[in-house]
């Protein structure tokens, strides 16, 4: 089994324990346009205290970059699925619109994850070219993250051209980052669609929380007839048109996957996995089990090393449900996480993979 991990790889700046001291003599201003400008629009999101990912100019950038100390790690939905997968042994094609040698020399430490080339596959070290390296601030604290983007590779939704000529030899295709592309560059995700309706692979759609071009590539995947899988947060259920709590709109689920001919659709929160399916009820369920498993013990660092604690941890005081198409599982409750960026990912590839194959 063959699986692409789609769109973009980038570094992570993961900052925590952060002083809002930047912040003074400076107004909360909420954001009303896609790319963030003002310092004090980044001060409002912070005090509210749930997860966002928006889109900064350059100026901002150097502001927040400037003002906070914190660390470094390759990231990337698609980057933070890799190696996911790597650390649990199963190979990946990851796309990388852009190669810079800093990124390249730390993806080659993950040997699993590979990268398309005219040559074919090859180690990441290998593929590395004299491109630009693009940094995202990742803000977290003990239940939240917020993150803030400068990056034209994802803004202008720059295209892995090896990655996608490869796509027909792919079994499945995970792909999120459309949160982060321009309404103006929509017609990238035309491009993306039109070319996967001449490839055989399943292919999953992760949301993200962002700009509107997210909600377009859900309608144009669905139109084209390639899409066989949905994911999103319980706040992304928005760009599906739900108003109010996912556990209490069973039936809107259901409709919207029938409907639009999906093979199932997934909501991932922090206390809950909740799964509707056509079929497979067996195989989506062990997904579900196993995607809050690994995603609790990515929460402590190492998967491998951390799996052992996972059964020692209390679940979330919810029930488990079932229905005619549909599963609802409790998540692990990980009271003092070291990490949080990046976990919507980890537990979405691996429910991905196993329900898909």
């Amino acid at each position: 089994m063959r699986i692409f991990l789609g769109l973009f790889t980038n570094m992570d700046f993961i900052i925590k324990d952060y002083d809002m001291g930047r912040f003074k003599e400076i107004s909360p201003a909420k954001p009303s346009k896609e790319i963030l400008s003002e310092p004090g629009e980044v001060l409002y999101l912070l005090r509210q205290k749930e997860d966002c990912e928006r889109l900064i100019d350059r100026k901002l950038f150097e502001f927040l970059k400037e003002g906070f100390k914190g660390t470094r790690k390759l990231g990337g939905n698609a980057c933070n699925s890799a190696l996911v997968l790597s650390e649990l042994g199963i190979p990946s094609v990851l796309s990388c619109p852009v190669r810079p040698e800093s990124i390249m020399e730390i993806l080659g430490k993950h040997k699993e994850v590979k990268l398309a080339d005219k040559r074919g596959f090859l180690d990441p070290v290998k593929a590395a070219r004299k491109d630009p390296e693009y940094e995202h601030l990742s803000f977290e604290k003990k239940d939240h993250r917020n993150i803030f983007t400068f990056d034209p590779m994802s803004y202008e939704c720059m295209l892995d051209e090896h990655f996608w000529e490869k796509i027909k030899l792919a079994d499945i295709l995970w792909l999120c980052g459309f949160h982060l592309v321009s309404w103006k560059h929509k017609n990238r995700v035309d491009l993306i669609s039109d070319m996967l309706t001449e490839a055989r692979c399943k292919v999953h759609l992760e949301l993200g929380e962002g700009t509107e071009t997210v909600s377009y590539a859900i309608r144009k995947l669905i139109e084209n007839g390639v899409l066989h899988s949905l994911g999103m947060n319980e706040q992304e259920t928005r760009f599906i048109g739900l108003k109010g709590d996912p556990l209490k709109n069973t039936n809107f689920f259901s409709d919207f996957m029938i409907a639009n001919g999906l093979e199932r659709l997934t909501i991932h929160s922090k206390t809950y996995r909740f799964t509707f399916f056509r079929k497979d009820r067996e195989k989506n369920a062990r997904a579900g089990e196993e995607s809050v498993r690994l995603s609790a013990a990515k929460t402590f660092g190492s998967i491998r090393e951390n799996l052992g604690r996972v059964s020692k941890l209390e679940r979330y005081k919810l029930k488990k449900t079932e229905g005619k198409n549909f599963v609802m599982i409790p998540a692990y409750v990980t009271p003092r996480p070291k990490f949080l960026t990046g976990l919507g990912d980890a537990c979405s590839i691996v429910d991905a993979m196993i329900s898909l194959k």
